[in-house]
Parts: structure tokens; sequence; C-alpha cells
């Protein structure tokens, strides 16, 4: 039987108009999928923020969804500024005080994290440290933990990066060989990316998880950012004391959070 052009499908007979068609679906349904792996991905600098001293809990305006805290016994706990060759651009985040560390909550959960770090000096190698310790948590649980030999050359020229089930905090130090934090070195942290989340909605159990999204909005006064992070770390304590998974150094580390954000309201 013989087919005239009128009696293919349309389809056929306008081969053009097919090819033009698929390649938009797939130009579309590519740069959905490039968007979404965009918002799910986003990286802090510091260059946005304020140069000083800041005490208890940090956000910085790159990204207001991270709490960052320093579990160190004493103020101030934080500095933004440029340190030399400890720094990248003109802003970077540095620890202060003993036994500090890098505390990082998320309002949503994670499934990677990565930065550059420093403050690595070679002195720091006969007082107790030899690598760096990058630790996950999920509702208090430790459920990952990495380790990196620094350099020691005081410079911000390092990177460490982890990644797995998703997580709602990570803490970083300066560690023996027993992952333990010393009580020497001040940790300086820099460009940061963040993946997963998408930087907003509830969900995580991490610091600042609120349904309205109040926690996200960095105009917030510093004693209703406090509040907040008082009511979730509340929450993480419940939590951890629940379960049976959970160390007994987390249950500790979140009763001294309680402890400290309960005195900064007292003096806000």
């Amino acid at each position: 039987m013989k087919h005239t052009t009128s009696s293919l499908p349309t389809a056929l007979r306008r081969p053009g108009l097919l090819l033009f068609s698929l390649l938009g679906f797939v130009a579309v349904t590519l740069t959905g999928s490039i968007s979404n792996l965009q918002a799910q991905s986003r990286t802090i600098s510091f260059e946005s923020d304020s140069v000083g001293i800041y005490s208890s809990t940090f956000r910085s305006a790159s990204d207001p969804t991270v709490a960052f805290w320093n579990n160190t016994p004493i103020l101030p706990d934080w500095q933004i500024g440029a340190f030399g060759v400890n720094s990248r651009g003109n802003r970077s985040l540095l620890t202060l005080g003993p036994a500090s560390n890098v505390e990082m909550t998320f309002s949503s959960d994670i499934t990677s994290l990565s930065f550059y770090y420093g403050g690595d000096a070679g002195s720091l190698r006969g007082s107790g440290v030899t690598r760096v310790t990058l630790k996950l948590y999920n509702n208090g649980i430790e459920i990952r933990e990495i380790t990196q030999v620094p350099n020691f050359n005081n410079r911000m020229d390092q990177r460490i990066g982890i990644s797995g089930p998703s997580f709602d905090a990570a803490v970083f130090a300066f560690t023996g060989d027993n992952g333990i934090r010393t009580t020497v070195g001040d940790e300086v942290i820099d460009d940061i990316v963040i993946n997963g989340g998408g930087g907003g909605g509830g969900g995580g159990g991490g610091f600042g998880e609120q349904s309205d999204g109040t926690t996200r909005d960095p105009t917030l006064t510093r004693k209703q950012k406090a509040k907040l992070d008082l009511r979730n770390a509340e929450r993480q304590l419940r939590k951890a004391k629940r379960s049976r998974r959970s160390k007994k150094s987390t249950v500790n580390r979140l009763k001294r959070r309680i402890k400290r954000l309960k005195k900064l309201l007292k003096r806000l």
C-alpha cells in the first residue's frame, strides 16, 4: 500500500518540529535539574560580615541558616577579619579561647560539607596536635568522622570535606590521635560549601529549625536569636537523652550550650 504524506502521523510528517520539541524538552529538563542543584549548594565566605569580635552564636550574612558555636569555656568566641596567609579574601572566621572548636548546626538536613582551614602553626605539633577532626551528627548522635593531617605551615591552604548520610550538625577541631580536642590552637575557616537542605524549610532538627522561617531572618535581634537557639538546644538535648546511641559527651556539650545561652539571655 502506498502511503501519502497526509496519511502519516503528524510528528513524522514534520521531523523538524519533532526535533525542536525534543531539544526544547531536554533543555528545560536540564535547566530545571541544574537550578535544583544550584539551590541545594551554597557557600559561606564571610565577605559580607562585619569585622569584629562576636560572642556565643554567630550567623553569617552569607547564610543565616547555619549557626556557629565555639565550645570554649570563656568569651568572646569568634573574630571576623583578615588574618594574612590564614585568610582567603578579606574575611575569615577565627575561633577564640582555650580548647576552642567550630560547631556548626543547620536548619535542615545536609548531605555534604567542605571548607578551607588554617591556624595550624608549627608549634602545635609539639603540643599534642596530630590531626584535624571533622565529626557529623544527626539528632545529637555521631554518625561519621574523618581526620586529616595538617601540614603545620600556619597557612589556609588545606581543605577538608565529608559527605554521607544526612546530618544536622558538625564539629571541627585540632585534635590528638584519639580524636579529642587539644587545649591549644585557634582554628580559622573560610569558603564553606554546603550541599543539601536548600537553605530553607524545616525538618532537620538543627538549630534555627522553625516552620515560620524566623530564625533565617538576619534582622532578628540577638535576644530573639538566643531564645530560638535555646529552645532548639533544649529540644536536641531531649532527643539525645531519649536515644540509647547518644554519647555522654554529646549530652554534656548540649547542657553546656544551654547554660551559656541562659547566661547570655540574662545579659541581653
